[in-house]
């Protein structure tokens, strides 16, 4: 694309073009071919077959963070609402002060305070990831009256 932006050309364009799309075929074939070599060495093993089926599609592959990573998302997550919170409070804020400047007056707070997000325990996490359904899609759900 580089060589189209230089020139303009519409040939030059068409030739990308051209590239981009044997490339993009080149890669699902040797997807689909690698596909089909894995299931051509289980085949007629029904076990197998669903194993490596399972494999190709990733659906067993879990991502484990550390503590120290979990604590880091959690920090992030907790600073990323606050600061969403706390702007959506100042622009409210500064919006009314600039719309009824002259018709409203400042009046002293008579309920509940926002206070900061608590963390939360790894025992509390366990048990709301404990009482969920092991399939929470209706995909899901079907697979396994499917099976």
């Amino acid at each position: 694309m580089h060589k189209y932006f230089i020139t303009g050309l519409d040939s030059d364009r068409r030739t990308y073009l051209s590239a981009c799309s044997a490339v993009r075929d080149s890669i699902t074939r040797s997807r689909a071919d690698h596909i089909k070599s894995k299931l051509d060495e289980v085949a007629g093993d029904v076990g197998a077959t669903w194993r490596t089926a399972q494999s190709l599609l990733h659906s067993n592959h879990q991502v484990v963070y550390s503590d120290a990573e979990c604590a880091n998302l959690l920090s992030t997550f907790y600073q990323f609402f606050a600061n969403k919170v706390n702007r959506i409070r100042d622009s409210i804020a500064m919006e009314l002060q600039s719309t009824f400047r002259h018709i409203l007056t400042d009046r002293p707070q008579l309920g509940p305070t926002f206070s900061p997000f608590q963390p939360v325990t790894t025992e509390e996490v366990r048990r709301l990831l404990s009482a969920m359904p092991s399939k929470s899609s209706p995909a899901g759900l079907a697979a396994e009256v499917v099976w």
